[in-house]
């Protein structure tokens, strides 16, 4: 499997390793290999958490609110703090 990151360089430089890779293939026809395209998606990041290791413990079960309304407020066991108001 050979991938390619679309969301690095431009169209030309990934237009290039594509035709890269097309070339490789008529060069060894009895080889089988895929090609695939990873496309950008979505950027969610979540806030600073309370926890100093920066780690948070959720347990199974528990109820987990999503806030999008304050992104700089701090994140805890209970409310995560995100950037993303489509949520």
């Amino acid at each position: 499997m050979a991938r390619i990151n679309l969301s690095h360089g431009n169209i030309k430089s990934n237009l290039k390793l594509i035709n890269k890779f097309k070339q490789a293939k008529r060069l060894r026809p009895h080889k089988t290999c895929g090609l695939m395209l990873e496309v950008r998606g979505r950027e969610i990041r979540l806030s600073e958490v309370s926890d100093e290791n920066g780690e948070l413990h959720i347990k199974p079960g528990a109820v987990l609110n999503v806030n999008c309304v304050n992104p700089n407020a701090i994140s805890d066991d209970s409310t995560l703090y995100t950037n993303c108001d489509a949520i």
